[in-house]
C-alpha cells in the first residue's frame, strides 16, 4: 500500500489563459482501466457522503457545547479560546519557479499553507515537533496572479490527545483593492517528541456559545475526523469487498 494517498484536479489552459476544451479522453476499455473508472466513482460517492455529514451543521440555528465538545482523554495544563490561536500572515505572490502566464502553482500555495499550520500547530502545542498528517479539500475557485497579494488566517479548531486540527482561510487582495476568500482548507497534525514517539497535547480550546462559527468549526473537525476513520484512506486505492 502506498504510504501518501493524494488526488489532484487540473485544469489546461492556452496562452491566453482560458480553458482548453478538446482535450483527449480516455478509454476505460481495458481491465485495469475499468477498475480506475469504477475507483474514481467510488472516490465521488465517498465525497459526497462526507459532505451530506457536514451540511447537516450549518442548517443548525442554534449548536450547545455540552453537545458538540468530547470529553477530555487526556488532562489539559493550559486553555486559549479559539481566536487566541490565531496567526495571520500577508504576502506577495512569489512563484518557486517563474511562469510565463506570472501565476502561482497551486504547489506553491499547499507549501505556504503547511507551513503557516505547522507554525500555528507549534505555537498551540509548545512544540516544535508537529508534522502534517491530512489534508483536506482545497477547491482553487480564480487564478493567482504575481500582482496578488495573499492573507492567511489560521486558527486551532479542534485538538485531540496527539493530534489537532488547524482551520487556513485563504483570502486574495487584488491590484485594484478588491479582496476574494479563494477557499478555506483544514490540515490535520500530530504532535510529536524528538525520538519520534506521539506527545501528548497538555493546551485545550474553550469554546462558548457566544461564538457559534467555533462550535461549527470543531464539530466539523470532529465529524470529519469520524467519517476518517471509518474510511481508513485504503478505500481511496482499492474497490470495497
Amino acid at each position: 500500500n502506498p504510504c501518501h494517498v493524494g488526488f489532484v484536479t487540473m485544469v489546461a489552459v492556452g496562452e491566453s489563459g482560458q480553458p482548453i476544451r478538446d482535450m483527449p479522453e480516455l478509454t476505460y476499455d481495458s481491465p485495469q482501466g475499468r477498475i480506475s473508472k469504477a475507483l474514481a466513482a467510488h472516490r465521488r460517492a465517498q465525497l459526497e457522503e462526507r459532505r451530506n455529514a457536514l451540511e447537516w451543521i450549518d442548517r443548525e440555528s442554534h449548536l450547545r457545547v455540552e453537545d458538540v465538545v468530547e470529553p477530555l482523554e487526556s488532562e489539559r495544563y493550559d486553555c486559549l479560546r479559539p481566536e487566541e490561536t490565531e496567526v495571520r500572515i500577508k504576502s506577495q505572490v512569489i512563484a518557486s519557479v517563474p511562469q510565463a502566464d506570472g501565476r502561482m502553482r497551486a504547489g506553491d500555495l499547499l507549501v505556504w499553507l503547511d507551513r503557516v499550520a505547522t507554525y500555528t500547530a507549534r505555537q498551540f502545542c509548545r512544540n516544535e515537533h508537529v508534522v502534517t498528517l491530512s489534508l483536506n479539500d482545497v477547491v482553487f475557485k480564480r487564478p493567482l496572479h504575481s500582482t496578488d497579494r495573499i492573507e492567511l488566517v489560521s486558527r486551532v479548531t479542534y485538538v485531540r490527545t496527539h493530534t489537532l486540527e488547524v482551520g487556513v482561510n485563504i483570502i486574495v487582495h487584488t491590484l485594484n483593492g478588491e479582496q476574494h476568500e479563494l477557499d478555506r482548507v483544514e490540515l490535520f497534525l500530530l504532535n510529536f517528541s524528538p525520538s519520534g514517539a506521539k506527545r501528548r497535547i497538555t493546551t485545550g480550546l474553550v469554546l462558548s456559545e457566544d461564538d457559534q462559527e467555533s462550535l461549527r468549526m470543531y464539530l466539523k473537525a470532529r465529524t470529519r475526523f469520524n467519517f476518517w476513520k471509518a474510511h481508513p484512506e485504503s478505500h481511496l486505492t482499492q474497490l470495497p469487498e
